[in-house]
């Protein structure tokens, strides 16, 4: 059963462009261990672009994932290497990586 979305396009930017400020303001993120509520969001942020994506872009669904990864992996590239509040963690680009994944296998197994 597909959703009836009328503008993904718009709910997708529209997440992009909030993900912008919450991934790159330079507040610092406390955590014991690493392992909690970050990779969560991380997970949680990525599935909404990668629903809203995959629904914007079904023609480049893989070019639309592979910039998403990306995406992932340059925010904590920033993170370490410009924010001196933040710190780079690469399990919060995979976590993100994951939840694209997952909405991606989610797609292409037919729902």
């Amino acid at each position: 059963m597909k959703l009836a979305i009328k503008n993904p396009k718009a709910i997708f930017w529209s997440a992009f462009s909030v993900s912008l400020p919450l991934f790159f303001y330079p507040f610092r993120v406390h955590e014991g261990l690493g392992l909690g509520l970050d990779k969560v969001v991380h997970f949680g942020i990525f599935a909404v672009l990668g629903f809203y994506g995959f629904r914007s872009y079904e023609n480049k669904i893989y070019h639309t994932a592979t910039l998403l990864a990306v995406y992932a992996f340059v925010i904590e590239f920033v993170q370490g290497a410009y924010l001196p509040s933040r710190n780079s963690d690469l399990y919060d680009a995979i976590a993100g990586c994951i939840g694209l994944g997952v909405v991606f296998l989610y797609r292409k197994t037919g729902k």
